[in-house]
């Protein structure tokens, strides 16, 4: 006598993921409650290997659409153009049968596969797909993402890799997070402007990240390698993303151009910032591994218009030109705070009370380590880039810092020779691996 479904989905709702391909097999009812039960797809499974294997592996999914009706995920990875037919016809089977369907990644794929599998999604009725991720199979092989702008649902983008130059209008509109990734900091920057040519449809953006892009994903080569980049289309494309909540990233400072090789480690807050008012946390860096940085520079009043917003800073303080521009406004919400100095003058009268609110402190002075070690509202303080002799260590100094702050509980220290690495904005190697 069959066991109830209620039984059945009981079974499996209690087996390790890991598990269930075995309880699949056990028999035809136990194959029917897994499958109406699954939730996420990644195609081809580890234990496939050969192009025919992924082939056969796809065909067999593809006829099976109609019993997973309840799949919100699909990925699929390393995938070569000998699987074109079968990956088309399981996009479609989806398309029918998984209305719940609302995540795919496409990981590694053949070029020219990946092309046609996002051209096929533009014209599914996929209409619950909400978040894409696309990581091109090399850092040699850009991606023609054209297609892309027609998915009208999307409101998540992931690109791992380099857009093919030719991509045109390649950011869907309705965008409300958007992550650009390069292949890594040896193999930086993700194409070019193409990206920035797009952006100013996502008028409803409220977080970009950005990994390992250069100064050539920001601004045309210069006509000479002694001029600077102009980051103009940068900042007037950036700043008319009015409802942008979060910024972060890491760029790479060293970029590859046709005619030399270029450096850059600075953006100009006053020519983007006073735009985005609505920002609560920015995490921009620029550097190498194990040289890193905030890459804004500037007074602190140069943040005026997220003083009142801002929740996480990553910042540079530079002198102020004038009086007026020296004057630190207040940050009632900041509570994650990476701030460097380029020399004492910079420094606000009271860090207490322009930080108020601060309870994780990163990479300040040490002399302004010790002002904030007292104020109760700190939880963290963490200072990276320690060189001294060897008649003081760190240990010492973290002992130091704690016995200033009269606390024994509720408050760490972390003190480390080396600067800060990765930086919290930094996103993993693997992020697409499935």
């Amino acid at each position: 006598m069959p066991l109830p479904i209620e039984v059945l989905t009981l079974i499996v709702a209690n087996t390790d993921p890991g598990n269930r391909h075995a309880l699949r097999a056990a028999s035809r009812d136990l194959r029917s409650a897994v499958d109406a039960t699954c939730k996420a797809l990644a195609l081809p499974g580890a234990h496939t290997c050969s192009p025919a294997a992924a082939v056969l592996a796809l065909q067999r999914a593809a006829a099976c659409c109609h019993r997973w009706g309840g799949v919100r995920a699909l990925t699929l990875r390393d995938l070569g153009a000998e699987c074109m037919g079968p990956a088309l016809a399981l996009l479609n089977g989806a398309a029918r049968h998984c209305p719940e369907l609302s995540s795919i990644a496409l990981s590694r794929l053949d070029r020219d596969l990946s092309l046609v599998l996002t051209t096929c999604l533009s014209s599914c009725c996929l209409a619950s797909l909400t978040s894409l991720a696309l990581t091109a199979p090399n850092p040699k092989q850009p991606l023609l993402l054209t297609p892309l702008g027609e998915l009208a649902s999307l409101t998540a983008l992931t690109l791992v890799g380099r857009a093919d130059g030719a991509s045109a209008a390649w950011l869907p509109p309705g965008l409300r997070r958007l992550r650009l990734v390069a292949h890594s900091m040896n193999h930086s920057g993700i194409g070019g402007t193409s990206w920035l040519d797009a952006i100013g449809a996502c008028c409803g953006l409220e977080v970009l990240e950005l990994s390992w892009l250069d100064a050539l994903d920001l601004g045309p080569e210069p006509d000479h390698p002694d001029d600077e980049f102009d980051f103009t289309k940068f900042y007037s494309s950036i700043g008319q993303l009015t409802n942008l909540r979060e910024l972060s990233g890491i760029f790479c400072r060293v970029a590859d151009g046709a005619a030399d090789c270029y450096s850059f480690d600075t953006l100009d807050p006053y020519l983007l910032l006073p735009q985005l008012t609505a920002l609560q946390r920015l995490a921009l860096y620029a550097g190498f591994e194990d040289e890193l940085e905030p890459v804004f520079k500037g007074p602190l009043s140069s943040l005026a218009a997220q003083c009142a917003t801002l929740e996480e800073l990553a910042f540079n303080v530079q002198p102020a030109a004038d009086a007026h521009a020296a004057l630190a406004p207040c940050f009632p919400r900041l509570d994650s705070l990476h701030i460097t100095f380029k020399e004492h003058g910079c420094y606000p009268t009271s860090l207490r009370s322009t930080f108020p609110a601060v309870s994780r402190l990163t990479e300040a002075p040490l002399e302004k380590c010790l002002e904030l070690a007292i104020a109760p509202q700190i939880r963290v303080l963490e200072v990276h880039g320690c060189t001294f002799d060897d008649e003081v260590s760190l240990s010492a100094l973290a002992t130091s810092l704690r016995v200033v702050s009269r606390r024994r509980q509720g408050f760490s220290v972390v003190v480390e020779p080396g600067p800060l690495y990765p930086p919290p904005c930094l996103l993993p190697p693997d992020i697409l691996d499935g």
